[in-house]
């Protein structure tokens, strides 16, 4: 639950936060210099926001639509990125 204030009400009303889940992509492959486009998929519930850390240099996320997208910069290393998911209420759903 999560309290917020209502000009409705007068006051802090209780809402309970809507859960999501997110659809992990897996392992991902890509060539130097080639496009990258990646769509984080929500599988349940509704995302108001993404964030990602750990991207390859070159690549973004799109904080409204989670469409990874960019050139990568770097070859021949491993990268483990997080991508975080907030939905209505605050909930927030991560995956590495």
């Amino acid at each position: 639950m999560q309290s917020l204030w209502s000009n409705y009400a007068g006051a802090c009303v209780m809402i309970s936060a809507t859960s999501i889940t997110l659809t992990n992509p897996g392992t991902q492959k890509s060539t130097l210099g080639n496009a990258v486009i990646l769509q984080i998929q929500v599988s349940s519930g509704s995302a108001t926001s993404f964030t990602a850390t750990g991207l390859p240099d070159g690549l973004s996320i799109n904080r409204s639509t989670g469409l990874i997208t960019g050139k990568p910069g770097i070859t021949a290393r491993t990268w483990h990125p997080s991508v975080i998911a907030t939905g209505s209420g605050g909930t927030k759903i991560s995956f590495t």
